[in-house]
Formats: structure tokens, sequence, C-alpha cells
């Protein structure tokens, strides 16, 4: 009688068990995950072979902005290119013009900012020649038409050859200042 109540009571147990289990979600048995994963960001909109122009306050074209595309992230009030090439529009009593192309770029504060990161090249053609800048990254303020970088950058000029890290740059004027590791070769014409 003892035999039979446990042998009743041993199957009653692995039945119960078995429902049990049949009966609970999957995730009931899933470990937690300690650790947040952080969500990748998700374009709120994009555009593809953009074009736009820039004005200024006044309501001066202040440069021309092509892109292969374009993402929108609403939440973040944030602009990121796909191979973004900036032009400066010429202005009549100054014949200087900027160029700059890389390979990702992000637009903030309503365009007045922009910073630029992959193989970034900026060329500046003026009265006495033409002037190559090269870096991994360059936030450009188109307001004061200025550039500065943190990082190793090159920069070429039709008589100086210099390298360094960290570089303020004013494209206005052409005065470039450089923080450090500065290395120079200078040719006269």
């Amino acid at each position: 009688m003892i035999r039979q109540a446990l042998l009743i009571s041993a199957l009653l147990f692995f039945v119960g068990g078995f429902l049990l289990i049949w009966d609970s979600p999957p995730e009931a048995f899933m470990r937690k995950q300690t650790g947040q994963v952080e969500e990748i960001p998700v374009a709120d909109s994009y555009m593809t072979d953009v074009s736009s122009l820039k004005f200024s306050a006044t309501g001066e074209q202040q440069f021309l902005l092509i892109s292969s595309r374009a993402e929108f992230f609403n939440k973040k009030s944030r602009l990121t290119l796909n191979q973004p090439n900036m032009v400066t529009i010429e202005n009549p009593s100054n014949s200087d013009q900027l160029s700059i192309n890389a390979d990702r770029g992000t637009l903030s504060n309503n365009g007045n900012k922009i910073f630029l990161q992959n193989n970034v090249v900026a060329t500046s053609k003026g009265a006495e020649g033409q002037t190559v800048l090269t870096s991994d990254d360059m936030t450009y303020l188109p307001n004061s038409n200025s550039a500065t970088n943190k990082g190793p950058f090159k920069l070429k000029s039709p008589q100086v050859k210099l390298s360094g890290t960290g570089l303020n740059a004013n494209f206005t004027n052409e005065v470039f200042i450089i923080k450090s590791k500065v290395r120079a070769i200078h040719e006269p014409i």
C-alpha cells in the first residue's frame, strides 16, 4: 500500500512537472541578460543623390553640399551624409574657393557645424595656388570658413609641405595654426 502511494505520488509529481514545463513560455528558461546592448539608431528619413545650397543669415549663398545619401535622425537633430562633397560658393570680391570631400559627414547646429571623417581632403584654390589639406577627421565651420582637427594631418601648398597633429585653419586668410609634431619642407619658387 505504501509502495503504491509512493508510485502514485511520483507519477503525479512527474506529470505535474511535465505539464508545468509544457505550459511555460520559452522565455522562462532563458538567462536574463546582464548588460543592455545599445540599439542601432534607425534614421527617421533619408534621401539619395542629395544636392543642397546653404545660405548665410544675410541671404548670401555659402556652400553647395552634394552627398550620395543623407539620413536624418529626428531625436538627435542630426543629419549624416555618405560621401559628402562641399564646395564654397565664390564671392565675386574673393576668388578663393574651398572644396571638401570625405567618406562620412555629420551636419549639426542647423548646418553651422560639419564634422567630416575618413579620407578628408580639403582643397583651397586661391590667387597663390592650390592648398590641399588631408586628414582622418575635421570639423568645418561654414560661417567663419575655418576648420579644426585634433589628429594627424598633411598640408601641401605650392611652396610648403607640412605634417603635424592638431590644426586650426582659417581658409579665408590662409592662416594655419599647428598644435604639435610639426614637420615642414619649404621649397622656394
